[in-house]
Order: structure tokens, then sequence, then C-alpha cells
């Protein structure tokens, strides 16, 4: 008897398990997490002196090892968003995304153009579950989003303070 349950409870936790790993891969956000390691990725190969980081999705400011306490407020009051922007300095980093920074900042690539970045990056992205298929869903949903790099380019002071753009250790606050 105690064998019984002891081979039902482990049953029970691999499908408990199992059905959590679904639930997580099917949320939205949770896939855009491959798609920013990749821009962050190429960002370390193409590496830029970062004085501050902007960004769109919080994954992308623990990635680059950023300073929350510098950050620059973003809200959803675009033309006020437009206006911090422009005011930025020289080695400015933006990490932003297709579908997150124009919903809630209403910010678009074209934004940070216009604002005196310049593009470094664009990928756009199909994302596929990482668990195969369910029963239930017989044609898995595929999300698709784009990630963007922009840089404000200019002087950029003490490099040495300002970190390397890595992400090892790269400072991205705005000192």
């Amino acid at each position: 008897m105690r064998g019984a349950i002891t081979a039902l409870a482990v049953v029970v936790l691999f499908l408990a398990t199992r059905t959590a790993l679904y639930a997580v891969d099917d949320h939205a956000t949770a896939r855009d997490a491959r798609a920013v390691i990749d821009a962050n990725d190429w960002l370390r190969t193409h590496p830029v002196p970062v004085r501050q980081l902007v960004w769109s999705q919080a994954y992308m400011c623990i990635l680059r090892r950023c300073d929350t306490r510098h950050r620059l407020v973003l809200t959803g009051d675009r033309a006020h968003n437009l206006a911090l922007l422009r005011a930025t300095g020289p080695g400015t980093l933006a990490f932003w995304d297709g579908e997150t920074g124009p919903g809630w900042y209403g910010v678009r690539g074209a934004d940070f153009e216009a604002a005196g970045f310049r593009k470094m990056f664009d990928q756009h992205y199909d994302l596929y579950a990482q668990f195969g298929r369910r029963i239930r869903y017989p044609a898995p949903w595929v999300r698709s989003q784009e990630m963007m790099l922009y840089y404000k380019p200019g002087e950029v002071a003490n490099a040495e303070e300002a970190g390397t753009g890595d992400g090892a250790g790269a400072s991205s606050a705005t000192k």
C-alpha cells in the first residue's frame, strides 16, 4: 500500500511540474526572454561604452546589470518620454522591444532615431514553445517579437567609469 501511495505521489508531482512548465512556456513575455538574451549576446560581441540604459522590459536591465536607482523613468505619456530621450547624453543605450515599449511607453524604434540615437541591432523573432505540442493545443501559437538596440553616439567622458557595455560588471547607470 505504501508503495502505491509513493508511486501516486510521484505521478502527481510530475504532472504538476509539467503543467507549471507548460503554463510558463505559454506565457507570451516568458518567450521574449530568449530574444532578449540573443540581442544581449549580440551586444556583447559589439560593445559600446554605456553611461545610461533605457529599457522596455525589466529582463533587459537584469541582463545588463544596470543600476535601477538611476534609471530614466518613462511613463505612459509619449510626449514626456520623447522629451526625455532627446535630452539623454552620449553613451545612452536603448534596449527596446516591439511590443511592450510601444504599448506601455508609446515609443517606437523610429522615435529613438528621431531623438538622435543610431540603430545598432534590429531583429525579428518567431518564438515557439520550448516544451513541444500540448494535447489540447493541436497547433501551438508562435510569439512574434522584435528586439532593437539603439545607441546615442558622442564623446563618453570617463569610459572606464561608464563600463564596457559587455554586461559583465559594466555600469549602465547615469553618472
